[in-house]
């Protein structure tokens, strides 16, 4: 028998199908650009590396629901299940795990995930029996175990009792996901080079304080490195073991320390490992050299946060950066022959008809190759609550952006050079309508 199941669920928001990213930010997909669990099956590594029977199960991919996943492990039984929640999933989260407790009441299921670390008051009183609040990893041993008490948050005589976080000191001492529990091949998106896609965390943390922002609930304010030298280990066993061409990087500050940046990009050189990569920045931490360098390593894109096109929602929200240096860090990207993806955030505190019609001219004037407006998620509640006519006002905002002539027949050439993607195109802007 296995010690646990680590369970991938079918994404879904509202009942509709979904991409959901079930890692520390909790986003959304459109349905068409599946977001690989990465994340999930290092947890399921990290288990049979220190010496448990792990089983893992992407229901998602085989577009399982509540019956299929109790039947799974009535042939393959396992005491506990773990799943990473999100302010989008909570709720239809909650709802599957009731229907598989109902037809297993011995079973014991964990949550993870950023939202339930804020409050995880609704998943215990929705069925779970434990939350891991923060980083996963020491808890779940805890668990694991037998001490679940100890760390994690859980009822007890009808009160709610908080977890304790714990964080892993050395990053290194991580094992490298083993990317086989997954179907690598159906993860693919409009925004590669290459295809399939997978992620790698080469850090975890952030030392900002944007007020809008979860990485820090889940890993905390400082930053902790893996060694480059761990890092393109890991990405020789990629390219070697699973065959996957690109790797996007998932720190939020990949260049916030600019002689870590730079030592990976000579380290990927020097092993002369070849990929395709992206990866995010602030837009006051990138300079013409490092660029260079992280494009000849194999860079294509990079994506900056630009929030928004208001200096005074910048500083109510603590970003720690003005809408002068998003344009020079746009213009220096592109300058160097790199794409550039903005990242938009649409109701925020504060904001007015003006910041928006802000936000929208900052996009249109910016040389971007990509832009996604996105809804404030309100990181301090459990659940993702939205208004109407914020949706609106965000859909309004990608068809302004894309429906330009210009943008169009970039798209139409984007395509051309994968007639492959012609479908995922599609399937993405019928999924930006339904979200």
């Amino acid at each position: 028998m296995n010690d646990i199941l680590f369970l991938h669920p079918s994404g879904k928001w509202k009942g509709r199908p979904v991409a959901v990213i079930r890692d520390w930010s909790g986003g959304l997909l459109p349905a068409a650009i599946p977001y690989p669990p990465v994340d999930l099956a290092g947890l399921a590594t990290w288990a049979r590396a220190s010496g448990f029977k792990a089983d893992f199960l992407d229901a998602d991919s085989r577009g399982w629901g509540a019956g299929e996943i109790a039947g799974y492990l009535r042939e393959q039984p396992a005491p506990a299940l773990l799943l990473i929640s999100t302010w989008y999933s909570l709720e239809d989260d909650l709802a599957l795990i009731q229907a598989v407790k109902a037809a297993l009441p011995d079973l014991r299921v964990l949550f993870a995930g950023a939202n339930v670390t804020v409050d995880p008051r609704p998943a215990l009183a929705g069925g779970v029996d434990y939350v891991i609040q923060g980083e996963p990893e020491m808890p779940l041993l805890d668990f694991l175990r037998g001490q679940p008490e100890r760390s994690l948050a859980h009822r007890s005589d009808g009160a709610v009792v908080l977890g304790q976080r714990a964080w892993v000191a050395r990053l290194d001492d991580l094992p490298i996901p083993d990317r086989g529990l997954m179907d690598v091949r159906r993860y693919r998106s409009i925004l590669d080079r290459r295809a399939p896609y997978t992620t790698i965390q080469a850090s975890r943390g952030c030392p900002y304080a944007c007020a809008f922002c979860p990485d820090s609930l889940w890993f905390g304010a400082k930053v902790r490195y893996r060694s480059p030298a761990h890092v393109v280990e890991e990405i020789a066993a990629i390219l070697d073991r699973n065959g996957i061409p690109q790797i996007n990087f998932k720190d939020l500050v990949f260049t916030h320390r600019r002689d870590w940046a730079l030592e990976i990009c000579e380290a990927i050189l020097r092993r002369n490992v070849r990929f395709s990569w992206r990866c995010l920045a602030r837009v006051d931490e990138v300079d013409s050299e490092l660029l260079i360098l992280m494009r000849r390593a194999g860079c294509h894109q990079i994506s900056f946060g630009l929030e928004t096109g208001s200096q005074a929602l910048l500083d109510r929200h603590l970003k720690s950066a003005t809408v002068e240096q998003a344009r020079m860090a746009v213009h220096l990207v592109k300058s160097v022959g790199l794409e550039a993806t903005g990242l938009f955030v649409l109701g925020l505190a504060g904001e007015t008809p003006r910041t928006v019609r802000e936000t929208l001219a900052l996009a249109l004037s910016l040389p971007l190759d990509f832009a996604h407006f996105n809804m404030l998620v309100d990181i301090h509640e459990p659940f993702f609550h939205y208004s109407p006519e914020l949706r609106a006002e965000t859909l309004r905002a990608n068809l302004r952006f894309y429906g330009r002539p210009r943008k169009l027949l970039a798209v139409v050439w984007r395509v051309l050079q994968d007639p492959a993607q012609v479908p995922a195109w599609f399937q993405t802007a019928a999924g930006v309508l339904r979200t």
